[in-house]
């Protein structure tokens, strides 16, 4: 067979099977095929290029439709139930004489929703591909104008973050946690297409906790036994540890770019993070001697190098610098990374904290209101922003009228000053002075640009300051708007208390488990 006609059935296959899944799950509440034989055109694919749009949205569609946890329940019976007919793709045939299931269902009676499972992971693991921030133009998604699925922000979050967050924590509640490292890769995808106005979503649901670091605990609790019985990991285990480790590393990184409300959005979870980060640490010469491949084995370090990094940070976000904090041991890497680490400043400068005022209000969209707590997520197109500063918004008319009459820091005062300043950098559309001519409008360079117009805040307050453009008195007075809008919006009322969120009870007794196993045992640090 020539390689012409390969790829030519290659790709007939392809469209057969987007169109068996397409019209199976048309009616995302009862498909009209059972999961094994969607599973087997869905796993099958050749390749994700050039589907239809309405595959995608098909699928998407499959996934994110709202659904109580009875409906979750019928869903995964009527799946089970296999009343497929004959016809003419013949992809439940295949599928069964593939699997050699007899009888008259389709599953295998000791996991009756295996294949139920296994449609849903391969779902997610489709969308994720197709939702990949390395191949998709976020730029043009995020202006609405994508020629490919998704065309917008709202495709992926047709009826809202909150609808969205809530059906990936319920499937993952209800899947094996070796099939959620997917869900959590869909969070990441997201996040990193749509930005802030996903953040009060997961902290709302808890997301962190439950989609990040309670499987990372999990893989690691199964890494772990795996060693204590064997010595070292087998292929599938490395792969596991591969996938965890990945998936943690990536909600990291993520979450680090977004600092000033990155504690907010681990809701208390960062002590259980350092410490996952700490264990993380000592099952990496685990990995470095199933490593094969001697080129892969010298990234580990590096990897090495970013997980203790990333727990210095998580070390300041959970202010456990701070007098009275426990301590509690810890890989000596994150020692030796963070020890020359300045503690963060109880008090920024003023231009710091009037700067970062300015950004949060504009990027991460809480409402200005000094006594609400809403945001974009709450109220969606009842948000609005302030017509002249551009800066500041509100979830509804009354907070607009309430805080421009505020008795300590009335809009009516501030907007003229912020409106002074953003002038004085040439308005919110100019382009931060050092941005490369080749920015391409990723998400990344999206909080490139961002910091870079912090920074250009931050130099430009004291030089107004100085000549006379700000007043001693109106620099003031933003300062003081600044550091409540900060405490109130951003720190949290637990991190204005000082209170402190333990880790996992059992933490101590995982390292001495780890010191006992031979080769993997060093000192552990403080």
């Amino acid at each position: 067979m020539s390689v012409d006609t390969k790829i030519r059935l290659r790709s007939d296959f392809d469209v057969r099977a987007t169109e068996y899944v397409t019209q199976a799950l048309k009616n995302p509440l009862q498909p009209k095929k059972c999961a094994g034989a969607i599973v087997f055109a869905l796993g099958n694919l050749n390749s994700h290029d050039n589907l239809t749009d309405e595959f995608w949205s098909t699928l998407y569609g499959f996934l994110m439709i709202k659904r109580s946890d009875k409906q979750l329940q019928s869903l995964f019976e009527h799946l089970t139930k296999c009343s497929c007919k004959p016809d003419s793709y013949g992809f439940h045939a295949t599928y069964v004489a593939t699997k050699h299931v007899h009888g008259p269902g389709c599953l295998s009676a000791h996991r009756p929703y295996q294949e139920a499972e296994q449609l849903i992971y391969h779902a997610f693991q489709a969308i994720n591909q197709n939702l990949d921030p390395e191949l998709l133009n976020i730029k043009e998604v995020t202006k609405g104008i994508s020629k490919t699925w998704p065309h917008k922000i709202g495709n992926l979050m047709p009826n809202g973050a909150d609808d969205l967050v809530h059906n990936i924590v319920q499937w993952h509640n209800i899947l094996p946690w070796t099939h959620t490292s997917t869900m959590t890769r869909t969070v990441l995808n997201v996040t990193k297409i749509c930005g802030s106005v996903i953040f009060d979503s997961l902290i709302k649901y808890d997301a962190t906790n439950i989609l990040v670091l309670d499987p990372t605990r999990r893989g690691c609790d199964r890494l772990l036994q795996v060693l204590e019985a064997n010595g070292r990991l087998a292929p599938y285990d490395r792969q596991l540890f591969d996938t965890v480790m990945t998936d943690f590393l990536d909600y990291l990184t993520e979450i680090s770019a977004q600092l000033p409300i990155s504690g907010l959005i681990f809701n208390g979870g960062e002590t259980k993070a350092i410490q996952l980060c700490s264990i993380i640490l000592y099952l990496i010469p685990s990995l470095t001697l199933a490593c094969t491949d001697p080129i892969e084995a010298l990234s580990f370090p590096m990897v090495s190098g970013w997980i203790a990094h990333f727990a210095g940070l998580l070390y300041q976000t959970a202010k456990l610098h701070l007098p009275g904090r426990p301590s509690f041991p810890v890989n000596p890497d994150i020692v030796d990374k963070n020890e020359n680490r300045p503690p963060p400043r109880e008090k920024p400068p003023p231009e710091h904290a009037i700067s970062l005022a300015i950004m949060v209000s504009r990027l991460y969209y809480p409402c200005s209101a000094p006594s609400c707590q809403l945001t974009f997520s709450h109220v969606a197109n009842e948000y609005k922003k302030c017509a002249k500063c551009a800066a500041v918004a509100y979830c509804s008319k009354a907070c607009q009228v309430k805080d421009w009459k505020d008795e300590w820091y009335p809009h009516k005062r501030v907007c003229p000053l912020v409106c002074q300043i953003i002038e004085a950098r040439g308005g919110w559309k100019a382009p931060p002075k050092e941005i490369s001519e080749d920015w391409d409008g990723s998400m990344d360079g999206i909080k490139l640009k961002h910091d870079m117009i912090m920074c250009e805040l931050e130099e430009l307050l004291p030089k107004m300051r100085e000549d006379g453009r700000l007043s001693e008195d109106d620099f003031e007075f933003l300062n003081g708007w600044a550091q409540r809008m900060y405490s109130t919006k951003v720190d949290g009322k637990d991190n204005e208390k000082g209170v402190w969120h333990p880790g996992y009870a059992d933490y101590d007794t995982v390292i001495r488990r780890f010191l006992n196993i031979p080769g993997l045992g060093c000192p552990q640090r403080e």
